[in-house]
């Protein structure tokens, strides 16, 4: 498993606010996807097995929605950090949108 994580664009480096959790679900979420897909090959047809995509695509969403409140709350703890130093908070407002000097 720790290969996977070093071989993953999906580190703390570049995305620190993506943990070890997230990562096993996403593994689970490729996991189902491919479940599905395969239902698709054995029942020959394109829609595969409806609860297999019901199960897929839910936990789909609710992955979704764990890594969009990972990513708010480590916005939200820099911010906080920087309390008070305007210097500080322009760093972070320019690095989220992506602005180079």
């Amino acid at each position: 498993m720790d290969e996977k994580l070093l071989k993953s664009k999906r580190n703390r480096i570049t995305n620190p606010w993506i943990t070890s959790g997230i990562i096993a679900s996403i593994a689970k979420k490729d996991y189902l996807y491919n479940l599905w897909r395969q239902s698709m090959k054995k029942l020959k047809s394109k829609e595969g097995d409806p609860i297999l995509y019901d199960k897929y695509k839910e936990y789909r969403k609710a992955l979704k929605n764990t890594i969009s409140s990972a990513k708010r709350m480590h916005k939200q703890k820099k911010f906080d950090k920087a309390n008070g130093n305007s210097r500080e908070t322009w760093k972070i407002i320019n690095e989220i949108r992506g602005k180079q000097k």
